[in-house]
């Protein structure tokens, strides 16, 4: 089954409470095992290699440790010769290990605020501050960092991952 284009309807974008569409589509997620994070790499490495990207490797950083300011977004622009500097997807995890969500540009954060942190809160989940970022040089003319997020996110699903935000790449 393709998930490309699995969307839910408007009404149900928003996360108000326990019984919004999207929380309780993550409770669902929440039941399933995680997966650990070389097996998540892993997977997203075969994503990148199959739509013609090349090896990319990972970055991890610790949001603590390497606090996100103006120069964060350049030094991964310039040391992987990125064409923007927005062409990056990252993962977001929670503590307890499970895939939060998967997104793409230059707006990482550990924010409770939006949609996705919503989400997490209403689990009685918190961020964690380890997150993974893959720089994405060399975009096939075909695809574009948006088509990149949406593609692996559902990679990831169709292979058992929980998405914890299951809808946020395709949004």
């Amino acid at each position: 089954m393709m998930l490309e284009y699995v969307f839910p309807k408007y009404i149900d974008k928003s996360v108000v409470d326990q019984e919004s569409f999207r929380v309780v589509i993550a409770k669902r997620q929440l039941q399933q095992a995680s997966a650990d994070r070389s097996t998540l790499v892993r997977y997203c490495k075969r994503f990148f290699l199959s739509i013609g990207m090349g090896q990319i490797q990972p970055l991890s950083i610790n949001l603590i440790e390497t606090p996100i300011n103006r120069g964060f977004y350049h030094k991964i622009f310039v040391d992987n010769c990125l064409s923007d500097k927005r062409d990056i997807i990252w993962l977001k995890f929670t503590k307890t290990g499970y895939l939060g969500v998967i997104a793409t540009s230059n707006d990482i954060n550990l924010r409770t605020d939006n949609s996705s942190g919503k989400i997490i809160t209403l689990l009685g989940e918190e961020w964690d501050e380890d997150i993974i970022i893959f720089p994405l040089a060399n975009i096939p003319k075909e695809w574009n960092r948006q088509r990149i997020e949406s593609g692996l996110g559902n990679y990831l699903i169709e292979r058992g991952i929980p998405v914890l935000d299951y809808f946020s790449h395709n949004l």
